[in-house]
Parts: structure tokens; sequence; C-alpha cells
């Protein structure tokens, strides 16, 4: 399978614009631990609270069988 988007929902009592960056990273080294060795595919920001993200990936990403975790990682 191919991956070229995802979209994120936000809900919750939190403001989703204080949020400055989203971004969805693959587990490289498959340790489920974000680490330097691990890759930024896509990267984003919510436009409004309990908004919608659509991430479009910066290359679209080909899926293995059984591959790498995916981290959604939000930096305030």
């Amino acid at each position: 399978a191919i991956l070229s988007s995802l979209q994120l929902s936000a809900t919750g009592s939190g403001n989703d614009t204080l949020i400055q960056n989203v971004r969805l990273v693959v587990d490289q080294d498959v340790n489920g631990l974000l680490d330097a060795s691990d890759e930024t595919i896509g990267e984003g920001v919510y436009d409004s609270d309990n908004g919608t993200l659509d991430l479009t990936l910066t290359t679209p990403w080909e899926v293995p069988a059984g591959g790498p975790d995916l981290f959604v990682v939000y930096q305030f």
C-alpha cells in the first residue's frame, strides 16, 4: 500500500491552535522510541480548535508488510 496523505481530527478541551507543529514520523529502527534515526515524512498545523489536519506526505510512502510504526508528534 502507498500512503500519500493522512487526516487527523482534533477533539477535547485543549486549544489545538496552540500546537506549533504536527509531524508524522516513521520509527525507522523499530524500537518504539522517537529518536534521531526516525524520519519525518509529513508535517502541518491545525488551523482551528477541534479542527482537522490534512497531512500530505512530502513523498508518498510505501507501507511495508508488518512494517515500522508511525508516530504523530506534537510540538507546543
